[in-house]
């Protein structure tokens, strides 16, 4: 790693991770009105599909994060309705999410399912942040590891590096491109 100062670094969520992410929850909300509607009183059923969309929306609009911007401040998560500094101070290190279950090869070896690697995460207390739903490109990942390493102020880089053909996450945000 070279001795210049490191550029902050944007990641960028999936258009579909997000697009999932507040469908879902919609739906629930859909069935449990639309369950109470067309029974014509509050059904219990009902009012728990509808209570559980509404605290997944919640999560959805104030965690899950559009972007995250890693700088000498901190990490700067950027969710539909709040931004969240986390600051190097807090931060203790930078890890990496579990991956969804069923993608990329199915056995390996053994039999076994292999789960391909999640995205960023940042570690604060016993707490992880996600601050990405997709494994960043190669370029990124080395980035974020000189930010890390310039201002981390103890944090550690504990992400293991993203699969080779992972795809940068400003692919389809050419306005967050980086170099």
């Amino acid at each position: 790693m070279n001795d210049e100062r490191p550029e902050p670094v944007v990641l960028y969520s999936t258009w579909r991770g997000l697009l999932l992410a507040v469908v879902a929850p919609g739906l629930l909300i859909a069935i449990g009105l639309g369950s109470m509607i067309a029974v014509g009183r509050l059904a219990v059923v009902a009012l728990i599909l509808a209570a559980l969309g509404a605290f997944f929306a919640a999560i959805t609009l104030f965690d899950l994060p559009r972007r995250s911007v890693v700088s000498e401040e901190g990490v700067t998560r950027r969710c539909l309705l709040r931004s969240q500094l986390l600051t190097w101070a807090d931060v203790v290190a930078i890890g990496r999410a579990p991956g969804p279950r069923f993608s990329g090869p199915r056995h390996e070896g053994g039999g076994r399912l292999q789960r391909r690697p999640g995205g960023l995460t940042a570690v604060v207390g016993k707490r992880r942040y996600l601050l990405v739903d997709q494994p960043e490109g190669a370029d990124e990942y080395e980035s974020v590891a000189r930010c890390v390493q310039a201002w981390g102020r103890g944090a550690v880089m504990r992400a293991e590096p993203p699969p080779a053909e992972a795809p940068p996450t400003w692919l389809y945000h050419e306005r967050g491109r980086q170099g």
